[in-house]
């Protein structure tokens, strides 16, 4: 979590700052949870009803990015810094992470399937864990490096619909997941 800090050193809120980085422009925001609007922060995602208000922006020209992709890591690095440094003194603060957006070309996004069965005949905290287990392992097999892995919702002895199966009696419990994956090396660039 990035915080803004007062001269004695107290935290004024949270932040949250976007790095854009693409073949054209670098771009990055810098936002707080705008009191002004209902909503409490950030809690990962703004509130339903909430707002954000943007403090501070920098924008450069890219360079050492080509399709997507970093090609040239000392040039794009330093207009990365300067769109960073230009939203950080917009801002009034310094930020030490940052969200980015990945514009790698071999971004991919699939779903798929999953089950486990359910020994107890119920299910528990443990079948979910090993469902989720067996979904990050086959999202994770193969050369590209995945970005996010999200389960799409469950099915119980193929009934569809279910919201929370801890609890439920049955004998097969599914998962629909859906994986998005980019080139490994693209990621760490």
């Amino acid at each position: 979590m990035i915080q803004r800090i007062d001269w004695a050193g107290r935290c004024k809120g949270d932040v949250i700052a976007a790095l854009d980085v693409g073949t054209n422009k670098v771009c990055c925001l810098i936002a707080t949870p705008d009191a002004g609007l209902p909503g409490e922060g950030w809690r990962g995602e703004v509130e339903t009803g909430g707002g954000i208000r943007l403090i501070g922006f920098g924008h450069q020209r890219s360079c050492g990015i080509a399709s997507g992709g970093i090609v040239d890591m000392r040039l794009a690095q330093a207009a990365v810094a300067a769109a960073v440094s230009q939203a950080e003194h917009a801002a009034g603060l310094r930020i030490n992470a940052v969200y980015v957006a990945l514009g790698s070309s071999g971004q991919r996004s699939r779903t798929f399937k999953g089950h486990v069965d359910l020994p107890s005949g119920v299910v528990e905290a443990s079948d979910i864990a090993r469902l989720d287990a067996g979904a990050h392992g086959y999202a994770g097999q193969g050369p590209d490096a995945v970005i996010a892995l999200n389960r799409i919702g469950y099915r119980l002895d193929g009934v569809p619909g279910i919201a929370e199966p801890r609890g439920l009696a049955g004998h097969r419990l599914e998962a629909d997941h859906h994986v998005v994956t980019a080139p490994a090396g693209a990621v760490k660039n």
